[in-house]
Formats: structure tokens, C-alpha cells, sequence
């Protein structure tokens, strides 16, 4: 499609109203939120969803981002030219870091709400100004790139080509919650080049200052099917978000991440059409999150479990056994002799515990269907 119109800079000249009309044409030719699509005016910034008749109104006066060459806000898909010479990881790294500068550059960069005095009639007085900023990157094109090096693709396929299944654990797919995954997920595990994901997500201070209360949360992404020595290299992070400080994101995390998760949702329902350049074809990647890594309390924050109080053990969920220290004046968990086989002899040795013995059972560990028929009544 012609872009020349994007450049001009009399806004009156019929040209640049027929380019208007074409890019709401295209835009809402491919839009799955029904009479609206994102506003790309300057102000907007991709961030805010209007009618048509709304996004035409701004874009006339102020026009389009520069910075938005590629429409993928607006179904427009982005092409990527394989090249067989990317085999050296030096090479790929470099690509990744243009991208993400690419990325971060045309949008995603303000989630922000009003700051003002609103008046009885719903219209806000005062200066609008940034509430919090959310850095989103997006993790298609980079989920793309994978199968782009010759190298890198066959690499992609090394836990299901080249791991040794001897009952050692030694690469995530040995472990039970893949090959369970698999099992359940027959679709996804028959096509070897699927990706599979962890997410990860923990405050941290910038400035290294621990009196400067100060939190920034970054949100990545890894591949885990990528052999065990690289897996992990810091290269083949993916950084799908940033949200700075210098308050934490807290339980409201969600919020910030449901960019992340529409476009996870995506890619695991219909898919990503990609190059494998180790087999010159196309074919359709899904990506899975298998599991998050974080600490006890960043846990709280992604999966919503209370990780203060009396029922603060996630393991033990509503059959959480805790005292109170009135002292400390904090909760004390010590009935951990449950876990130990029913004829270990720790069970019946008082004197070095609490001066109980311990003849309980441990807690049920709680399933998919266990938690659903916990929260199916509860309304939204």
C-alpha cells in the first residue's frame, strides 16, 4: 500500500485524506474489536481504542506516528527475509537488540490514565499527565526469529531430537509437568518445533540503594526448547515488558501484562506463521507458557495467592496449619513433619520439636479441577 501521504505536511491536500481513508479501510478490514480500532495520532500513540469517525478526527489535524511504518497494530503482518548466514549467535544477538529498539520505538510505550479534577458533568479539568508507564515489546517477531538461522532452528528442536531419556533430570522435558503437558496437549507436543515458555517477573532497584525506595519489574520471557547450555544465556531472553517504578505494579500486575497475554492467547489458539529456514518450509508455530519463576512474594503478585497471614502456604492452601507469635507479632509455620513418610521416625519425637507428636496426614495437593470448583461461584 502507498505510504507516501504519511509524509506530508499539508494536511488539507486531497492525497493525504484519500491515505486517511485507505489506512481506516485497512484497519478496520482486519480489526477484532468489532466498530473500533486503535488510535494512531500522535497523542494516542496506539494505546487508545475509538470509532472511526473519533480516529479520523485525529488523525486529520495531527496525523500518523512516524515511528508506525509497520500496521501491526492494524492487522498488517510483518515480513521477515531468511538469511542463511545468521549461524553465529554474535550476529543474532545484534538483530535481536535493532528489533527491540524498533519495537520499543512505535508503540506500547504509555499505558497512562487522567490526572485532574473531574467535573459533575464527566469531563476532567487539569493537565493530563502519565499515571504509569507500561514498555511493551512484542514477542511475535521474536518468536519468528528462532526459525530464521539455520543454526538457531535446528536448535529449537533439540529436546525432542537429540535429549537422552534415561530418567535423568537434566533439561526441563525430563521433568514430570512437560511430559504431563504433553499428555494432555497432544496437538501442541506432535509439532516438536512449538515453542515452550517460562515466564519470569520480580521487582528489583535500579539504582542499587536500598534506602531509595525504588521498584522496577521486568517481565521475561525464555525458551525452553533450546538445548541446556544456552537455554539460559541471557541472549535468548525475551523481555516482553517494563514497568518502572518507583512503585511496584503490586496485585494490579495484571493489568500490565494483558498485553502480554492477549498476544500469548494468540499465539496458542491460532498460531504463528513462520520460515524454518533448516527445512526451507513454512509452518505454524504455537507457543506455550509452561510455568512463572519468581520469589514468594512476586508469587502473590502473578498468581493472586495470599503470601501473608495464617494461610499463607500456597502448598497447603485452606488446610494450612499456623500459630501466632505474640511477641513477634507474625505468623510461625512449623507442623512441617506431615510431609515425612507416615514411619519416619521424626514423626514421634516430641522432646526435639514442639512436644507433639505428628500423626497427620499431609494437605491434598489441589488440581486444575479442584480450584475451579472453588471459584466457579464466585461472581467477577
Amino acid at each position: 500500500m502507498e505510504r507516501n501521504w504519511e509524509k506530508l505536511r499539508n494536511k488539507a491536500l486531497p492525497e493525504y485524506r484519500q491515505g486517511i481513508k485507505d489506512f481506516l479501510d485497512f484497519a478496520f478490514e482486519h480489526t477484532t474489536m468489532g466498530d473500533k480500532i486503535y488510535c494512531s495520532c500522535k497523542k494516542c500513540n496506539n494505546y487508545f481504542a475509538k470509532t472511526r469517525d473519533d480516529v479520523e478526527d485525529d488523525l486529520l489535524p495531527t496525523g500518523i506516528l512516524p515511528s508506525y511504518t509497520h500496521w501491526f497494530r492494524h492487522g498488517e503482518e510483518r515480513h521477515f527475509q531468511t538469511c542463511d548466514s545468521l549461524d553465529s549467535d554474535d550476529e543474532l544477538d545484534g538483530d535481536r537488540l535493532s528489533e527491540m529498539v524498533e519495537d520499543y520505538c512505535a508503540a506500547f510505550n504509555a499505558a497512562s490514565c487522567v490526572a485532574g479534577d473531574s467535573s459533575g458533568d464527566g469531563s476532567v479539568r487539569g493537565k493530563k499527565v502519565p499515571h504509569k508507564v507500561l514498555h511493551y515489546f512484542p514477542i511475535t517477531p521474536r518468536l519468528k526469529r528462532f526459525s530464521l538461522s539455520k543454526k538457531i532452528a535446528s536448535y529449537m528442536t533439540w529436546h525432542h531430537d537429540k535429549r537422552v531419556d534415561d530418567g535423568l533430570l537434566r533439561h526441563p522435558a525430563d521433568s514430570k509437568a512437560w511430559k504431563n503437558f504433553d499428555e494432555i496437549h497432544e496437538s501442541f507436543s506432535s509439532e516438536k518445533r512449538n515453542v515452550r515458555l517460562d515466564l519470569a517477573g520480580d521487582g528489583f532497584n535500579p539504582y542499587g540503594n536500598m534506602s531509595t525506595n525504588h521498584s522496577t519489574w521486568p517481565v521475561v520471557l525464555d525458551p525452553y526448547n533450546l538445548p541446556p547450555w544456552i537455554c539460559m544465556k541471557q541472549s535468548y531472553f525475551m523481555r516482553a515488558s517494563l514497568i518502572p517504578g518507583p512503585k511496584g505494579p503490586g496485585i494490579k500486575i495484571d493489568i500490565y501484562l494483558q498485553p502480554l497475554i492477549d498476544e500469548l492467547n494468540k499465539s496458542w489458539e491460532v498460531g504463528i506463521t513462520t520460515f524454518d529456514s533448516s527445512r526451507n518450509q513454512n509452518f505454524n508455530m504455537r507457543a506455550a507458557v509452561l510455568w512463572t519463576i519468581n520469589d514468594f512474594p512476586a508469587y502473590r503478585n502473578l498468581s493472586g495467592w495470599n503470601t501473608m497471614g495464617a494461610l499463607a502456604r500456597p502448598s497447603c492452601h485452606n488446610e494450612t496449619s499456623s500459630s501466632y507469635l505474640q511477641n513477634g507479632r507474625k505468623f510461625c509455620f512449623k507442623w512441617h513433619r506431615c510431609f515425612l513418610p507416615i514411619k519416619h521416625r521424626w514423626r514421634l519425637e516430641s522432646k526435639k520439636f514442639d512436644g507433639k507428636k505428628e500423626i497427620g496426614l499431609s494437605p491434598k495437593q489441589l488440581f486444575g479441577d479442584d480450584v475451579f470448583s472453588q471459584l466457579c461461584d464466585l461472581e467477577f
